[in-house]
C-alpha cells in the first residue's frame, strides 16, 4: 500500500537509516526534504502552488523530526547497547518492538495531516493519474511474485535474513548462517494478502477522492484511512505478518547467545556510529531551514 509517497516514504527512509553507515545517515538525513518531495512527485504531478505547500510542510516535518525524534532514537540505541552487552531477553526484545511502534505512531501523527492536505488539493486528472499509478505498481508486484517459485521465495527470505544480521554483526559462522536459514524456512508467503490489502485500501481511497461530499467530511475520512490501514487487512494477512515477525524475533533470541566477542564489538561500533550521527544531527542547523 502506498500511503501517498509522503507517509510511506518517511517510514521507509527512517527505517533505511538503520542499515547504512553513519556518514551516509547524515548525508541522507540532511537531504530528507528533497528525497521526500521527489517521492511525492513520483506519484503525483503537482502544480506550482501544491509543490510550494508540500515543500513547506515537509520542511516543517523535517525540523520537527530532527529536534524531537532524533534525541529519542539516540537514547533508545544507548539502551539497546546495554541489552546487547548483557544478552537479549524476550522481554527486552518486546520492549524494543513497542518503542519502535511508538516512534512510528508519533511520525504518522505528523505525516497524516500532510497527506490529507495533499489529497484534498488534487484535481480529477491528478486523482486519475494517482490511482492508475497505484494499479500499475500492484501489477508489477503481482508479476514479480508470480515469477518466483516457492524455492526461490524461500531462498530470497533466507538471503535477506542472513544479510540483515551480517550488517549488524559482521561475518557469521557457518553454524549461525545455518541457524538463520533454518528459521527462514518458517516464513509464510503473504504477498497475496499484501496485494489484497493494497487493493482494498486503494479502492477505499478512490471512493473517498471521487465521491461528492463536503471537504470536512472528506478530510475526516482520509484521516481515518491513513491512520488505521489495518482495518483493510484480512485476518489471514494479519496472522501471517504476526507469524513472520515472530520468526524474526525468535531468530534474534536464538543467535544472541552465540555472538562472538568480535561480533559484539562490531554491533556496538555500529550502534555507536548511529548514536553519534543522531546526536550531531539533532543539534545541527540544516541547510533548508
Amino acid at each position: 500500500m502506498r500511503l501517498t509517497k509522503p507517509l510511506r516514504s518517511v517510514f521507509l527512509v527512517s527505517f533505511f537509516i538503520f542499515f547504512v553507515s553513519a556518514c551516509t545517515v547524515k548525508t541522507l538525513y540532511k537531504q530528507l526534504d528533497i528525497v521526500l518531495l521527489a517521492f511525492v512527485e513520483d506519484y503525483i504531478d503537482l502544480t506550482e502552488d501544491q509543490m510550494w505547500q508540500v515543500d513547506k510542510q515537509i520542511t516543517d516535518l523535517h525540523q520537527w523530526h530532527q529536534y524531537t525524534q532524533l534525541p529519542r532514537y539516540s537514547a533508545d540505541l544507548r539502551q539497546l547497547k546495554t541489552y546487547t552487552e548483557q544478552g537479549m531477553t524476550a522481554e527486552q526484545l518486546e520492549g524494543i518492538g513497542t518503542t519502535f511502534v511508538g516512534h512510528w505512531n508519533a511520525l504518522k501523527g505528523q505525516v497524516v495531516p500532510i497527506a490529507v492536505d495533499t489529497f484534498v488539493s488534487l484535481d480529477k486528472a491528478q486523482i486519475d493519474a494517482l490511482l492508475e499509478n497505484m494499479q500499475d505498481k500492484n501489477r508489477d508486484i503481482e508479476k514479480q511474485e508470480q515469477a518466483l517459485s516457492d524455492e526461490e521465495r524461500l531462498e530470497r527470505g533466507q538471503d535477506n535474513l542472513v544479510k540483515n544480521f551480517e550488517r549488524w554483526l559482521g561475518d557469521l559462522s557457518s553454524e549461525q548462517t545455518a541457524l538463520l536459514n533454518d528459521r527462514a524456512k518458517q516464513f509464510k508467503a503473504i504477498y497475496q494478502g499484501r496485494l489484497e490489502f493494497r487493493r482494498r485500501w486503494q479502492q477505499a481511497l478512490a471512493s473517498i477522492l471521487t465521491q461528492t461530499t463536503s471537504l470536512a467530511e472528506k478530510r475526516t475520512q482520509l484521516g481515518v484511512l491513513l491512520s488505521e490501514p489495518r482495518s483493510y487487512q484480512s485476518e489471514a494477512y494479519q496472522a501471517g505478518l504476526k507469524h513472520n515477525l515472530n520468526v524474526i524475533k525468535q531468530a534474534i533470541l536464538a543467535i544472541s547467545p552465540t555472538l562472538t566477542t568480535a561480533q559484539k564489538r562490531h554491533l556496538n561500533e555500529r550502534l555507536d556510529e548511529l548514536i553519534q550521527a543522531f546526536d550531531e544531527l539533532a543539534t545541527e542547523k540544516l541547510a533548508q531551514q
